[in-house]
């Protein structure tokens, strides 16, 4: 499945997700300023900066909580709860 979400001026449109193995997240952002995706986790990594209208997807394949923020807006953040199919 896809899951998609927006990233807003200040903050992640959606800062809780819970989705099941082998979904794909996708962040779109809609906001005229430039924001990046960045994982704790580094196996996951982190997508380049998105300017407006730029999407990054990641699909997630082990359960867990895997937090993210925002590389340029720190205190942006989001996390994502992955749960066994």
């Amino acid at each position: 499945g896809l899951v998609e979400t927006e990233i807003l001026d200040a903050s992640f449109a959606e800062q809780y997700l819970e989705v099941t193995v082998g979904t794909a997240v996708q962040w779109l952002n809609t906001s005229q300023v430039a924001h990046q995706v960045v994982f704790e986790d580094e196996t996951i990594g982190s997508s380049a900066v998105l300017r407006r209208g730029d999407t990054f997807r990641v699909v997630f394949e082990t359960p867990g909580d895997f937090s993210f923020f925002c590389g340029p807006h720190p205190s942006m953040t989001g996390l994502v709860t992955v749960s066994a199919a």
